[in-house]
């Protein structure tokens, strides 16, 4: 259930048949150099609870990741992604790491259902191209870790 192709000097796109993986739980294709756009597809993973692919080199709009209702952790960092961020709304997010990209608001998720308060712990979101506030959501004192 895990497929960990980490560090190995990966080059090329991301393949859209890694969505047929249905009982994945954890994706980690970090510190490659892996390119082009992340797949639309890849939402479609709802057993994923960590999905790890920073430092690549995947531009253009993040994909929208609302529909990966099992998502824990998610980090995108050092990456060129731009766009918005469409987060999952299950509340179970625990690790947003998605600073150094040109990401701009909004950032969105269900306001009703997602709790900060309880999960969100660690998050990094410095070095994008914000151009409005943050939702209020987002905006917590419980957060262990804030960038």
């Amino acid at each position: 259930r895990y497929l960990d192709l980490s560090r190995n000097s990966l080059f090329g796109t991301l393949p859209s048949h890694l969505s047929n993986l249905a009982q994945l739980s954890s994706l980690m294709l970090f510190h490659n150099s892996l390119s082009g756009t992340i797949p639309s597809q890849l939402s479609n993973l709802a057993e994923v609870t960590a999905l790890l692919i920073h430092a690549n080199r995947f531009e253009g709009a993040a994909p929208s990741f609302s529909q990966m209702s099992s998502l824990v952790n998610l980090t995108l960092f050092d990456n060129n992604l731009g766009g918005h961020l469409q987060l999952p709304s299950s509340g179970r997010l625990s690790l947003l790491l998605a600073q150094t990209n040109y990401l701009s608001c909004p950032i969105g998720a269900d306001d009703a259902t997602v709790d900060p308060k309880r999960n969100l712990a660690y998050l990094a979101l410095p070095g994008n191209i914000f151009s409005a506030p943050v939702p209020s959501w987002l905006v917590t004192r419980d957060v262990r870790f804030l960038y």
